[in-house]
């Protein structure tokens, strides 16, 4: 057996097919914590959930959030007699 991995695993480390440890949801991964962050524009903190990191990893994203929620949604709404789209439409139509 030399240099071979024994064929059962050592106490503790059983692992499910998913690769989690057994018992733990799929969907929680150990990694993720909640994080308090500062905006930029702002100054306000707000919370970074393991949601929205796991959301951010899954969408290749490789930074976490500068903005606050309210002011992300401020700077992705339209401005009043602004006649170029806002941020958002604009990326999508170049992704067509």
């Amino acid at each position: 057996m030399d240099g071979e991995p024994h064929p059962c695993p050592a106490p503790g480390t059983d692992r499910s097919p998913g690769g989690t440890p057994a018992g733990t949801p799929p969907s929680v991964m150990p990694f993720y914590r909640d994080m308090e962050l500062v905006c930029r524009n702002c100054g306000a903190t707000f919370i970074f959930t393991a949601g929205e990191q796991e959301f951010y990893a899954d969408k290749g994203f490789l930074h976490e959030p500068t903005r606050c929620p309210k002011c992300r949604s401020r700077r992705d709404a339209p401005r009043e007699g602004d006649e170029r789209p806002n941020r958002k439409e604009s990326s999508a139509r170049q992704q067509r």
